[in-house]
Parts: structure tokens; C-alpha cells; sequence
């Protein structure tokens, strides 16, 4: 350093005032002592386990999605069935009910 310069002190550039400064033997940066290591690998492997999470709700989403679909469809195939049902009932009770007024109208005119 040159002197009659003042030397600024901070928690990241520290006392000398390099701050982050290449390694003579690599291009990587040099890390003040702060629990960081030279590859950053803490935050690959939070941002790994970031988009792991990220994944894992995606999926739950669309799992979810498809429970409620089919939950719909489900629903829907029971109105459908007892919609059925009640026409086919409907069916069978009005022959039955033309043939007994019929014969209800014929025994009231014989009298």
C-alpha cells in the first residue's frame, strides 16, 4: 500500500484493504475468513435444495389438481347414474299407471 493513504477498515475488505482478491494459484476468489468456502458450495447446495423444494410443490400441486378432477368426475358419474335411475323408474311406472286408470275408467262406465 502506498503510504499516506488512509486504510479503511470493514468487515468485508478487513484491515489490509485487498478485499476479495484472486489467489495467485487459481482464478478463484479469495474469501475473507467468514465461514465461506472458495467454490461457494453452501449456496449451490442451498440453491439445490431451494429448487429441490420448489419441485416437490409443483408436484404436490398437480396431485392435488388431479385428486380434485377426478373427485369432480366421480361426482358428476353419480348424478349421471342416479339421473339414469330415476328415468328408468319414471319408465316403468307410467305403463303401469296408463293400464290402471285405463281399467279404473272401464269399471266405472260398466256401472
Amino acid at each position: 500500500m502506498r503510504e499516506g493513504c488512509p486504510v479503511l477498515v470493514s468487515p468485508v475488505l478487513g484491515e489490509t484493504g485487498r478485499g476479495i482478491a484472486p489467489d495467485e494459484n487459481s482464478r478463484r476468489p479469495v474469501f475473507p475468513k467468514s465461514g465461506k468456502t472458495k467454490d461457494g458450495a453452501p449456496a449451490k447446495i442451498g440453491g439445490i435444495l431451494l429448487y429441490l423444494l420448489a419441485v416437490a410443490l409443483h408436484y404436490v400441486l398437480l396431485s392435488d389438481e388431479a385428486s380434485r378432477e377426478a373427485e369432480k368426475r366421480e361426482v358428476e358419474a353419480r348424478v349421471l347414474a342416479r339421473d339414469s335411475e330415476l328415468k328408468a323408474l319414471k319408465t316403468q311406472v307410467n305403463p303401469h299407471f296408463i293400464i290402471k286408470l285405463f281399467e279404473f275408467h272401464q269399471r266405472s262406465n260398466l256401472k
